[in-house]
This record gives structure tokens, C-alpha cells and sequence, in this order.
């Protein structure tokens, strides 16, 4: 029997307002920026990506996967997540960061050992148009028929994934797609991983329950190969990234605090939807803080924004403050 499509379909497609209001500005930054300028074709840049000599830059060019988690609460996230996105890669963009590829996978469930990439942005023919439709789809009532497993730690999905990305496809729930091809090419210049969940984690990043192959979570995915490129990401035709060029973004519920000082705090942030926290909580356990911060030390890149502050007005300043770090990259 085909699946039923999500209502929560019309929710995230009502935001249109919201993406042409988007559009609109950044098409004049454009035009503004666009005026009298030159091109420099080398792509230095020293300013965080910001254009004060009123020239062009030549854009750097990065692919992006987001693990995303697809517990049932999440369906009424969907739109906020979706927007989330859009705002990140709009930042970027901003900051002269092109993003070629972006692809959803679940942060925990999966089907046995497999872990799909469940959409792709630009994917021909796919099944949905856009991040928010796909999250809704897999959260309202459809994941428990397709991903009905469950991985134990939240880098478990990534460490799974990361080895087989260059031969994956966009997994497909509805209809066979017998001329599927891998979604990510060759490595670009970067690569972004972003973790999006409001619930506890499993574990926490010090625990052994959290470890991969033996190793602490940062460790395992700083740790590099005979080319010098991170080990556990694998692109087609074998390339890949360095690991200073990775960088992990962890947008998520706080860790380490009562679920009263949790409220209060997003409460108080600005256009904040309190109607939300009926479906977030924060983490006793902390795993994305430890995490980001043995990854800096071991020569990572990465930053933990609190998904509360990132569904508040303030989540412009932030996703241009991510694109000032990812910038620095390069």
C-alpha cells in the first residue's frame, strides 16, 4: 500500500512568506554587492567571508549532511527545522560558501544496520520537495514502517554512514528507483555535518556506551588516513576531506540543566514558539558540548547552538555567526 503523505505537508509549505521575505533580501544584498566590483579570482579572504573592499570573492564550495531526529515529537518541529536550514544555507551564501549538496539522515533510527539518506536537495524526481516535507513525512507516522530500528549513541548513524557516503543514494520510501544514483560527488572544498534533535541524548560523550570502534566520539572522527583526510568519510571515487575542513554543527536542546531553567530560558528568547516545548526537553546527559570541545582540541572544527535560540528571532545573528567559523576553514 503506497504511504500516505504527511498533513504536515501544508505546514511547512506555509511558510513561503518567510522564504520570499528571505529571497528578496538576499537578492538586494546581491544587486548591491554586484555594483562596481571586480572579481578575485584566488578566493582570499581575511574578513570572515565579508565584502569590505566592495569586491567578489570566489566562492568556496562545501557539502552538507544534516542527521536529524525522527522521533514522533519532531513532526510538529518539521517547519521550524526546515527554516532553520534554509537560514543556515542563506548564511553561508552570505558568506560566500556555496552549498552543492544537502542531504537528511536519521540521527538514531535506521533500518538494520542500513542508515539512509531519506532526501537530497536537487535530487531529480525525488519524492519530496523540500527538508521540512521529508522530516514531517518520516516523524507523523510513517518512521516506525520504514527505520524500525535504533541506533544506542548519537554518532552512531554518522560512523555508519560516513564510510559509504560516496555510493549512497537518496533512499526512496514510496517508489523504486531502478536508475538511482550516489547523491554526493567528489569531495569539495568542505564538509558540514549538522545535528538537529530536541530530545536527551543516550549517553553522554565520556561514556563507554557513546565510544566508536574503541574510541571516544571526537577521537573517532578527527582521526585520519594515509591521505591525511578525515577516516571516517568516504566520497565517491574514494576522495575526501581533511578534517580541519569538517565542520560539526550541533543544533540542540541544552545539556546539564533542569527541564524549569530549561523552559524559562527559551521562553525568554525573542518570537520563540512556546507551544514547542510540549515536544523538547533538555539533555541530562551531555554529549554535544563535551563533544565540540574535544573536537576543537584534537584539531576538529565545530560549534553547539541551543535549538531554542535557533527557533528565536536571534536565529539569523547566529547562522551568520556559523558562517564567520566556517569561513575560517579556509
Amino acid at each position: 500500500m503506497k504511504a500516505q503523505r504527511s498533513p504536515f505537508k501544508h505546514a511547512v509549505l506555509g511558510s513561503s512568506a518567510l522564504q520570499a521575505a528571505f529571497i528578496l533580501a538576499f537578492t538586494t544584498w546581491l544587486v548591491l554587492a554586484m555594483a562596481g566590483c571586480t572579481i578575485i579570482r584566488d578566493g582570499n579572504n581575511n574578513n570572515n567571508g565579508n565584502n569590505t573592499n566592495n569586491v567578489v570573492v570566489t566562492p568556496k564550495v562545501v557539502d552538507m549532511l544534516v542527521l536529524v531526529d525522527l522521533d514522533r515529537g519532531s513532526a510538529n518541529l518539521s517547519s521550524h527545522y526546515h527554516n532553520i536550514l534554509l537560514g543556515l544555507i542563506g548564511s553561508l551564501t552570505l558568506k560566500h560558501i556555496d552549498v552543492r549538496s544537502a542531504a537528511l539522515a536519521p540521527l538514531y533510527h535506521r533500518a538494520g544496520a542500513v542508515v539512509p539518506l531519506i532526501y537530497g536537495e536537487g535530487e531529480s524526481g525525488g519524492e519530496f520537495s523540500n527538508f521540512g516535507e521529508a522530516i514531517a513525512f518520516y516523524t507523523y507516522d510513517d518512521s516506525n514502517r520504514y527505520l524500525q530500528d535504533r541506533a544506542d549513541a548519537d554518532g552512531e548513524n554518522l560512523a555508519a554512514l560516513g564510510l559509504d557516503l560516496g555510493r549512497r543514494a537518496i533512499y526512496r520510501p514510496e517508489t523504486a528507483n531502478p536508475q538511482a544514483r550516489p547523491y554526493f560527488q567528489e569531495a569539495a572544498d568542505g564538509f558540514i555535518v549538522v545535528y538537529l534533535t530536541a530530545g536527551q541524548r543516550p549517553c553522554a560523550a565520556t561514556d563507554a556506551a557513546c565510544q566508536l570502534d574503541g574510541k571516544a566520539p571526537a577521537a573517532y572522527f578527527t582521526a585520519k588516513n594515509s591521505e591525511q583526510n578525515a577516516a571516517w568519510l568516504e566520497l565517491a571515487g574514494d576522495s575526501g576531506v581533511q578534517t580541519k575542513r569538517i565542520f560539526h554543527l550541533a543544533i540542540v536542546t541544552p545539556e546539564g540543566v533542569s527541564y524549569d531553567a530549561f523552559s524559562r530560558a527559551c521562553t525568554g528568547y525573542p518570537d520563540f514558539p512556546a507551544t514547542m516545548l510540549d515536544v523538547m526537553e533538555p539533555s541530562p546527559k551531555a554529549y554535544y558540548g563535551p563533544f565540540v570541545q574535544a573536537l576543537q582540541s584534537g584539531g576538529g572544527k565545530g560549534t553547539m547552538i541551543d535549538l531554542c535560540q535557533a527557533m528565536s528571532s536571534r536565529s539569523e545573528a547566529l547562522m551568520l555567526g556559523v558562517g564567520n567559523q566556517v569561513r575560517q576553514m579556509f
